[in-house]
């Protein structure tokens, strides 16, 4: 199995922008090559800047002229040469020059400027973030109605940086940024169902981390025991040399000096064995507090049962603890006070004596082989005192992708609604630098397949593609998509994450091992993608996607959300990033198999989908597979779902919807032109 890795190894990664980018990898920025023909522009043209335009000649009546202040865009290199601008070319994140093009912009009242200057603030570039005058900026761009500043504004209180941490707030400002005036739709997540995710999630790492230090406990009892048996024999050594101290009272000096001296080296060992132990007392205190064990308990009188692993919690009354649904036996951790004084011990009726160590640790296999395991755990001791511990461990429920139930009306009024959805299909397997992949070409060419002839799109694919095929192809989009236009960008191939900036990379397959001039850097897809009219936008990446660049949670529609108030949030711009494992390494291919895991899943879900099918739902879908899929390898992933940082996010959501039999738009355009009246 080819791996897909992160920091210095490479990553496949999967992109994919509605915008919709799936990558494979994420990588860093290009170089202009040498043998680029006369006239022909390269990539670092193509580039998203920030210009300065030089200042306007105006007129003023019919004699009087004057010079306008400068204004700040955003545009390629290329572009803002053209039209007489002024951009840094070398320096791009730099925190002084960013500020000089934007400031007095937005001093002057312009919110695009003062989103710019926030934004600014918010990520630093090469200075520590300033969140207070980030949100300072956001507030009085949201003042003036700037959707990405409200979003950008309620992720800062989601997260309490710069601001007081306000869950209400935050949420507030994205229901704003939407244009949800009434409480018809509500942008929130089932709370029961994402607390059973989670802890299923928390109880494998739980499960890890117990086991991880019972094993240190059980070492360093081992070693407790060894050097309370060392001091026992050294103290009876010593006891001895008293005795023949004693006995040699009245002989030469020479015998008792000998007697004396033996008697001090018997004794500073006694005093280092003694000290040694108490270490090892420490150390057993430490992790026993870390697994959660009260060392108190039961020295007092009544023995108890501590559970350490599932972490159990009450749901409607029942003590339960939740695990993945593909999980068959799982090893259930606790620890028994006083475990000398018990005439009993059982779980689920089979006496578990013999499993407990001296301290009180026992481990249990449960086996759960349907949907729940009961666990029963009882002792007595010696003097007729019982107790018992009852709990249920339950599988998270696995569930098939759950498209939404729309009606066909709902579904066409939605695409009348829409422009062009455009995929651009990215898979590069035979690198020059980098060891070659084997599945990137299949998963792009599939992909493509599938959103050509199950959702119409109008996909460009690239096999193999260079860093200036790549970045062309991503700029001609910047430039031609309209307003109501949705794109998907698929790239898979090799990536990398750069440990000390925590900024992620894309390797087109001409790019170096070293040479990060010729990588192209995440930032500069993101800032492609902002620079871009088009509607929804959202990247997709099978592999790492630097975490930079993620920002806000993404909350599901509802199940119940009215029809006309699912057309009006899918007018609002979205700009969204699903990953195939957040930072970690993926695999590139499944054993004998043509995809990789994440491809696998995502693949499965856009063809099995016969309905109107959201990204959280796809998302859903896919975390399930590609987690239970790599359940099985030695590279555990779990997707994520998140807004693409600083991209124009405006809280909508990215719709997929199938191609059906067509009926007539003018009717579907008429409810749409009622809608929009209202």
């Amino acid at each position: 199995m080819t791996h897909k890795s992160i920091l210095k190894l490479p990553i496949t990664l999967v992109t994919f922008i509605s915008a919709i980018t799936i990558l494979a990898g994420c990588n860093a920025e290009p170089v202009r090559p040498d043998n680029l023909r006369q006239g022909q522009i390269s990539s670092d043209d193509l580039y998203i800047v920030d210009c300065l335009l030089p200042s306007q000649v105006r007129q003023l009546g019919s004699g009087m002229t004057y010079l306008a202040p400068r204004r700040a865009i955003k545009s390629n290199a290329h572009q803002c040469a053209l039209r007489g601008g002024e951009y840094v070319a070398y320096d791009r994140a730099n925190y002084t020059t960013a500020l000089k093009i934007w400031l007095p912009q937005a001093k002057s009242g312009d919110a695009e400027a003062q989103v710019f200057v926030g934004e600014i603030y918010e990520d630093g570039m090469g200075v520590k973030p300033d969140y207070s005058k980030a949100a300072l900026w956001y507030q009085r761009a949201s003042e003036q109605g700037d959707a990405r500043a409200m979003i950008n504004l309620g992720n800062l209180y989601e997260q309490g940086l710069g601001v007081n941490k306000d869950a209400v707030k935050a949420l507030n400002f994205y229901r704003k940024a939407a244009g949800i005036k009434n409480g018809t739709l509500e942008l929130t997540s089932d709370e029961e169902r994402a607390l059973r995710l989670s802890q299923a999630q928390e109880n494998e790492k739980l499960k890890a981390r117990v086991l991880a230090l019972t094993d240190q406990l059980k070492l360093n009892q081992n070693a407790l025991s060894r050097r309370q048996a060392e001091l026992s024999d050294a103290r009876r050594k010593m006891i001895n040399a008293q005795n023949e101290l004693r006995t040699i009272a009245n002989t030469n000096n020479q015998a008792k000096q000998s007697a004396r001296d033996e008697l001090t080296k018997l004794e500073r060992e006694v005093r280092r064995k003694t000290e040694q132990i108490e270490r090892y007392q420490q150390t057993a205190s430490s992790l026993m507090s870390q697994l959660g064990i009260n060392e108190s308990s039961g020295k007092e009188g009544r023995p108890r049962i501590d559970i350490i692993a599932p972490d159990v919690v009450v749901m409607r009354g029942v003590p339960s603890a939740t695990i993945f649904p593909d999980i068959t036996e799982y090893d259930v951790i606790g620890r028994v006070s006083s475990p000398q004084d018990l005439m009993t011990f059982t779980i689920n009726d089979k006496d578990a004596r013999d499993l407990l160590d001296p301290s009180g640790i026992f481990e249990y296999p449960v086996y759960i082989d349907s949907q729940r395991a009961n666990v029963s755990i009882n002792l007595i001791t010696k003097d007729g005192f019982k107790v018992s511990q009852q709990f249920l461990i339950e599988k998270q429920k696995s569930e098939p992708l759950k498209e939404r139930s729309a009606s066909k009306i709902l579904r066409k009024r939605l695409r009348s609604d829409s422009g062009t959805t455009h995929a651009l299909v990215i898979g590069n397997n035979n690198y020059k630098h980098h060891i070659k992949l084997n599945t990137a070409v299949n998963d792009a060419t599939e992909v493509a397949k599938s959103l050509e002839s199950r959702y119409g799109y109008k996909t460009q694919l690239l096999t193999d593609a260079s860093l200036n095929q790549i970045v062309s192809a991503i700029a001609q989009y910047t430039q031609k998509l309209k307003s109501q236009d949705d794109l998907i960008i698929y790239f898979a191939g090799h990536g990398i994450i750069d440990e000390s900036s925590d900024m992620g990379y894309w390797i087109p397959v001409d790019g170096h091992s070293q040479d990060r001039s010729n990588w192209l850097s995440n930032e500069r897809v993101t800032d492609f993608i902002s620079a871009m009219k088009a509607r929804h936008v959202m990247v997709v990446a099978d592999s790492c996607y630097s975490g930079t660049l993620s920002g806000t949670s993404i909350r599901p529609l509802p199940n119940n959300a009215a029809d006309d108030d699912l057309v009006f949030i899918s007018r609002v711009r979205a700009r969204t990033v699903l990953t195939s494992g957040g930072l970690q390494p993926v695999a590139d291919q499944q054993g004998d198999n043509k995809h990789s895991f994440f491809a696998e899943a995502f693949i499965s879900a856009i063809n099995s989908n016969n309905n109107l099918l959201e990204g959280y739902r796809l998302y859903e879908y896919v975390q399930e597979q590609v987690r239970r899929s790599s359940s099985v390898s030695q590279v555990r992933q779990i997707p994520e779902y998140t807004a693409l940082r600083h991209a124009g996010h405006e809280g909508s959501e990215f719709f997929f919807i199938p191609l059906e039999d067509k009926v007539s738009l003018s009717f579907m355009k008429n409810q749409n032109r009622k809608l929009s009246s209202l």
